[in-house]
């Protein structure tokens, strides 16, 4: 959106979506694996759940806003480079360099770093949105199947069915599944294609459609007349006697013709079925091992030092109150989110840390309540915060924007969300720690 739009360097606008992206991952708990792994160690509804995160997400947001301004609105910060410069820039860059006999180069960054947030954005010759799907009906079919599941999982919470998430979502992901092989086989899913096309004005074109009067495809011939001729010669030749000894060698290499047959099949399979194949290579199946791993590791660890740190965070508790529940877990989660293994494994071990703090200690209500939630803020919330491998979602962030020719540095992405995570943590805490006060347990 930022190339089209001519927005560059794109700093201000990466920086607030990955940072909004995931404030609002706090608020249901099938947005966040963390979210899933605390709701099921507390054995806290989806409705309870969301019902005490959303006000000081929000509140979150709403603070944020006014900070993202003044501090992105300046041109005093760092440019993201990787960015082509404006074409006005750069002609005007150009023709400096050639009156001072300078060499001439596209990457150089001007002398004065262009505002970060424009004051007029030219839209005018954007595409279409609706051009970008490859298929509009798929995108309405999923999206309908996405609310209904939410709601679904909102319904048996509230309802009181104590049904498992994944009793809920593998129905609906097999349904999704089903239609998008449907639409592969009979739907026209193999005359779609995804990639982006330059328009000759600069623009970005992404059509949906193959379109068949800018390309003409003709029958190809697959055998010449020299080959029919041979071939026809050869099948009227006697065939030969295959001598016994032979036997073993021809079974072995009708072994091997059928493993080839078996790749060419597999290697198809992009060809036959695009989208299904598409969206299983994009699935998160690195997080299963990792996720799973890390559930060892803190049973192994929960003989040992999971008291150690209960013990340590019952000290804390004791001198700080709720307050200090609030904000020490809050940091504590931020923190471990940077060296635990993303937030997810600091979500886990921390999630022990409490349950055994509230076995042990028999906390208030408010405590304890305040230690979960500020938990819940602050593996959502650690994301944004000093490195990449925070989450899986900032690893995945720096990925696409590799792919787009956006580089990040990761001295960038500490310098820019360090100060929004301070802010991020002063708002939210500071409505948890009021909310927790009002509201009766």
């Amino acid at each position: 959106m930022t190339r089209v739009a001519g927005i560059v360097p794109p700093t201000a606008w990466i920086f607030a979506q990955f940072s909004v992206a995931n404030i609002a991952s706090a608020v249901l708990v099938s947005s966040n694996p963390t979210n899933l792994v605390l709701t099921g160690a507390f054995r806290i509804s989806f409705t309870t759940y969301t019902a005490n995160v959303i006000l000081p997400a929000f509140i979150t947001m709403v603070a944020l806003f006014p900070y993202l301004i003044s501090r992105f609105g300046s041109n005093h910060s760092r440019p993201i480079p990787g960015t082509p410069l404006p074409l006005a820039e750069r002609l005007s860059g150009v023709f400096k360099r050639s009156q001072q006999g300078m060499s001439i180069g596209d990457s150089e960054v001007p002398s004065e770093t262009p505002d970060l947030i424009p004051k007029v954005i030219e839209a005018e010759d954007l595409p279409d949105p609706s051009s970008a799907l490859v298929d509009p009906t798929g995108a309405k079919f999923g999206t309908v199947l996405l609310l209904l599941t939410l709601a679904a999982l909102l319904a048996t919470s509230a309802a009181g069915v104590h049904a498992q998430v994944w009793m809920i979502t593998v129905p609906a992901a097999i349904i999704m599944f089903a239609r998008d092989v449907w639409w592969d086989v009979w739907g026209g899913g193999r005359t779609h294609q995804e990639p982006d096309l330059a328009s000759p004005n600069g623009s970005i074109r992404t059509p949906s459609r193959i379109d068949n009067s800018e390309i003409e495809l003709r029958p190809v011939q697959t055998e010449s007349p020299s080959l029919r001729r041979l071939s026809s010669t050869r099948s009227a030749l006697p065939e030969p006697v295959v001598p016994e000894e032979t036997s073993a060698a021809k079974q072995k290499f009708t072994s091997k013709l059928g493993t080839w047959k078996l790749v060419r099949f597999i290697s198809r399979v992009p060809t036959a079925l695009p989208t299904s194949y598409t969206i299983f290579t994009r699935l998160p199946f690195p997080l299963i091992p990792f996720a799973f791993s890390m559930f060892i590791l803190v049973q192994a660890l929960g003989s040992a030092w999971i008291p150690v740190f209960a013990r340590w965070w019952t000290a804390w508790a004791g001198k700080t109150g709720t307050v200090g529940c609030v904000l020490g877990m809050y940091v504590i989660s931020v923190a471990g989110c940077n060296f635990m293994g993303t937030n997810i494994g600091a979500t886990i071990l921390l999630a022990r840390v409490l349950q055994h703090w509230i076995d042990v200690a028999q906390p208030s209500s408010r405590s304890s309540k305040g230690a979960i939630y500020a938990l819940a803020l602050g593996s959502n919330y650690g994301a944004f915060s000093a490195t990449f491998s925070a989450s899986l979602a900032g690893l995945l962030w720096k990925q696409i924007l590799n792919q787009k020719g956006i580089k990040v540095t990761q001295s960038q992405f500490a310098y820019h969300n360090l100060g929004i995570n301070l802010v991020a943590m002063l708002a939210g805490c500071a409505v948890l720690i009021a909310q927790v006060y009002i509201v009766k347990s």
